[in-house]
């Protein structure tokens, strides 16, 4: 499933994506995508995940954050382009809600140059901007996916799984309307 700024740009919002964040169903999987990916031949100079590169010898990187989520992760740089593969497993089982944990059933499938991708919903993107106070992509998301147009339910639990409150000064005020507004 696409997510990260690339997901946010296929769901029409006019931002240049950093890069490609795609999140993957199992750990094998990360390691069978890392066995056709170029990689370079030398080993990354760091294991500091914010940094670390795929190669040959070491073509995948696992850690444990401070949640507890086990990464299972890779990164490439393939013609100017970084694209970061990643499997996150969580400490226990959650039904939370966020960008990089949402499991592949909340997936859905976009149309891009008639190619239909599976891409994390825009209200899960629309959390992790609030949380992160990405304010200029949070505008440039809203400017093409008007809050009307949100399904409400989901954006909500998005949220309060954030642990964001609707008086937040980070939520824009037609977000802050929906999530206030009687069920």
């Amino acid at each position: 499933m696409l997510v990260g700024s690339a997901a946010t740009a296929i769901h029409g919002a006019d931002i240049e994506p950093g890069d490609i964040d795609i999140l993957i169903p199992t750990p094998p999987e990360v390691y069978t995508a890392a066995a056709v990916l170029p990689s370079k031949a030398d080993q990354s100079p760091t294991s500091d995940p914010s940094t670390w590169h795929s190669s040959d010898t070491q073509p995948v990187l696992t850690w444990t954050d401070d949640t507890g989520t086990r990464w299972t992760f890779g990164r490439w740089t393939i013609n100017h382009t970084t694209i970061e593969l990643a499997n996150l497993d969580p400490p226990e089982p959650s039904d939370t809600v966020i960008e990089t944990g949402a499991v592949q059933s909340f997936a859905i499938e976009l149309n891009w140059h008639g190619t239909l991708l599976p891409v994390v919903p825009i209200e899960l993107q629309i959390a992790t901007m609030i949380a992160r106070d990405q304010q200029q992509r949070l505008k440039a998301a809203l400017a093409t996916n008007h809050p009307d147009e949100l399904t409400v339910s989901l954006l909500r639990r998005t949220v309060n799984d954030r642990h964001i409150e609707a008086p937040d000064p980070r939520i824009p005020t037609e977000l802050r309307q929906l999530l206030t507004a009687d069920s």
